[in-house]
């Protein structure tokens, strides 16, 4: 079912280990990302939009966005859920054009840090 109204902060943790779950991170300048997207790091350590299609680290999903960030300016400090959570499948963003075999290479590497993504 498409989306009707735009994410609500943390709308796609079904549930999480306390506090224990999330963290504060760096997203990299140039993106304004959505809450729930699904981020990967760049090879500064800075968190981005997850591209599957990438050569390097970013490809790798590492990390859900808890609220909405602008970092179109600079660099900007947001709240991320990095471990030990349940999510929901329906509620995440991944970069538009994502293909099935990304997606599930995707929820594959969430699920190494115990991110796990539930239909």
């Amino acid at each position: 079912m498409p989306r009707v109204l735009p994410p609500a902060t943390g709308s796609a943790i079904l549930s999480e280990v306390g506090l224990i779950s999330r963290d504060v991170v760096t997203i990299a300048a140039g993106q304004k990302l959505s809450a729930n997207s699904v981020l990967g790091k760049n090879a500064a350590g800075a968190y981005v939009l997850h591209d599957p299609a990438a050569s390097t680290s970013e490809k790798n999903a590492v990390a859900i966005l808890y609220a909405d960030t602008d970092a179109t300016a600079a660099d900007t400090k947001a709240v991320a859920v990095l471990r030990l959570a349940e999510l929901k499948a329906d509620e995440l963003i991944f970069k538009p054009g994502i293909t099935a075999p990304q997606l599930t290479a995707a929820r594959a590497k969430l699920a190494e840090s115990y991110l796990i993504v539930r239909d």
